[in-house]
């Protein structure tokens, strides 16, 4: 009996030494295929990733050579198609920068008068650009990506649309309406007007970008252009004075796009002196484009100034359809383009088709944003001695 114990107890003892020895060996043989899906695993992400960013990268370049082209056929465009006649402006040319030829001069209506009857008429000025300046770098780059602040990595994925409201200052009946308007558009303020430091106090309650609304030199000399113009008959000194003292008055301007200017922004002697004043600041400058002879946007970009081109005035007509038809246009140039940017008024037909278009925005993913969040700069080249 002793010895049938001893024996049995000794099948034991081996049994177990048997499967520790497999379960050691199932362990082993466990370890290698974790890290052998591990390694797969990362491979076949690290492959989609790669894959994903060379597309990304060859979209860019490819849309930074079409805005090259189109920064081309801009130039030739200006110099051949572009000079206005008394009558109109030449249809091809329009319809090259997707400019609806019912907008044609000999086709528009008589200007809105509720508002404007101190305002440039735009109708003279209907070829808009339907981009803006290049931006060089990548859209991935790195390093521009890790200095965002909070909120912003999305933005640079999404189709961005700026809204530019300018006149501020005066004492709109619309102007309440816009303060209250969910949307965050920029607010181009008039200097030394009765409501200007009213207006700005309200605008910064709001937390709304704020930008000077330039007064400059139109074409037509009949039109009344208000206090601390900006004229083609001035010195460079003189210029830059009254582009200071206007930023002054416009007390935490981010930057400055011309009221009016048609004659002045053709003047590079003029904007030269304009852009002086923006020397060691983080002004930004939207060309209104009120004329396609404007070199205000090409010098300002030419000179690393963060620059961006109106597209479209959303107000021309006084019809909440219309306006609706140009923000339309500027979602669609969002969405091709990656950005776009149009300007408005403080009139109640624009903060009307503003609030019956929000669900729109977010229907088409576009994404509203204030001007700064558009405007690019021409690539600085640092070299070392």
């Amino acid at each position: 009996m002793h010895n049938k114990v001893d024996f049995g107890q000794g099948l034991e003892v081996a049994e177990v030494d048997e499967m520790r020895s497999e379960l050691r060996e199932v362990r082993q043989a466990s370890r290698v295929y974790i890290i052998v899906a591990v390694f797969a695993i990362v491979a076949v992400v690290g492959l989609i990733f790669g894959f994903q960013i060379a597309k990304l990268q060859q979209s860019n370049s490819q849309a930074d050579a079409v805005l090259s082209h189109a920064v081309a056929e801009r130039e030739d465009a200006n110099q051949s198609d572009c000079r206005l006649s008394s009558v109109g402006i030449d249809d091809k040319w329009m319809e090259k920068f997707g400019v609806s030829a019912a907008l044609r001069l000999s086709e528009a209506p008589a200007a809105v008068k509720d508002q404007s009857s101190k305002d440039e008429d735009y109708r003279l000025n209907r070829n808009l650009p339907s981009f803006s300046f290049p931006i060089k770098s990548s859209w991935l780059d790195m390093e521009r990506l890790i200095r965002l602040r909070t909120g912003e990595l999305l933005l640079r994925f999404q189709p961005r649309l700026a809204i530019v409201i300018d006149d501020w200052g005066h004492d709109w009946a619309a102007a309440q309406d816009f303060l209250d308007l969910d949307i965050p558009f920029t607010a181009a303020v008039l200097p030394y007007r009765t409501k200007t430091d009213e207006t700005i106090s309200k605008l910064r309650q709001k937390g709304l970008e704020i930008i000077l609304h330039l007064p400059m030199e139109p074409q037509n000399p009949n039109i009344e252009i208000g206090e601390g113009a900006i004229t083609t008959d001035l010195n460079e000194n003189e210029i830059r004075a009254k582009v200071e003292d206007a930023l002054r008055a416009v007390d935490g301007a981010v930057g400055v796009n011309n009221h009016m200017g048609s004659k002045a922004t053709s003047d590079p002697k003029v904007m030269q002196a304009v852009f002086d004043v923006f020397i060691d600041s983080d002004l930004y400058f939207i060309d209104s484009w009120t004329a396609p002879t404007s070199v205000a946007g090409q010098m300002a970009w030419e000179r690393g100034i963060p620059t961006a081109t109106n597209q479209a005035f959303l107000d021309h007509y006084d019809d909440v359809e219309k306006v609706k038809s140009q923000l339309e246009r500027l979602i669609r140039l969002a969405r091709r383009d990656g950005q776009a940017l149009g300007i408005g008024h403080v009139r109640p037909q624009t903060y009307r088709a503003l609030v019956e278009m929000k669900p729109r925005f977010k229907e088409a993913g576009v994404v509203l944003v204030p001007a700064s969040k558009v405007v690019s700069a021409r690539p600085v080249v640092e070299t070392i001695d």
